[in-house]
């Protein structure tokens, strides 16, 4: 991405973030998070397009995740789960495809991350109910996509998708606690700020080797 949607981006984020804390209508605001970050990227791969199509579908799917979010009650979380869900896993299998290293060198980080989900799940599963199974996979795919990130070792912009994929998993933790198990101070802040990094890391960090075969 080029220093002009970068800032372009983060100019949208900040907008974003004044409207979480004071309460405002983000109609336009919170759709145009993963919408510009899309108009970016086509612009970047231009007729190399076809060739990153999961990528690009991920991106629209969490577009609609963010629009589905926007509503209140049980079905607009559920269509916003299920298409972060579906983002997540084209995520992951975009970052197997590029895939380094094996999983022994980076057990280190991979069994942390395991811990850290199973610990959550711990928390947070006897307080979901009846969305308990939804929860559960979701959980998965993104424990998924974060150990698929850190097995893309050596690719230009490794550390830019890791970063993305851990605030990605700060990001929905922060979301799931709220939710289920009780009130946090300034969740919706550092719910969408952690977000709206974690996009902005992914897709600048996925794009980048791009750069670098032009």
């Amino acid at each position: 991405m080029k220093p002009l949607q970068i800032i372009t981006f983060i100019v949208i984020a900040v907008l974003d973030l004044y409207m979480v804390i004071n309460d405002l209508p983000r109609v336009w605001t919170k759709p145009l998070l993963m919408l510009s970050l899309f108009v970016f990227s086509l612009f970047q791969l231009r007729q190399k397009s076809k060739d990153h199509l999961l990528f690009l579908t991920a991106q629209c799917f969490a577009l609609f995740g963010d629009i589905s979010l926007l509503g209140n009650g049980n079905l607009s979380f559920m269509l916003g789960l299920g298409s972060f869900l579906i983002m997540q896993l084209f995520y992951a299998f975009v970052f197997f495809k590029q895939k380094a290293i094996g999983v022994h060198k980076r057990r280190l980080a991979i069994g942390l991350i395991i811990v850290i989900g199973l610990v959550f799940f711990k928390i947070l599963l006897p307080y979901t109910g009846d969305l308990m199974l939804p929860v559960i996979l979701y959980n998965i795919s993104i424990l998924g996509m974060v150990i698929m990130a850190l097995l893309r070792w050596k690719v230009s912009g490794y550390w830019l998708v890791v970063i993305g994929a851990i605030l990605f998993l700060i990001s929905d933790a922060t979301l799931g606690y709220a939710k289920f198990v009780g009130p946090m101070l300034h969740s919706g802040f550092i719910i969408m700020f952690t977000y709206s990094a974690a996009q902005l890391c992914i897709v600048h960090g996925y794009l980048k080797p791009l750069n670098t075969e032009k």
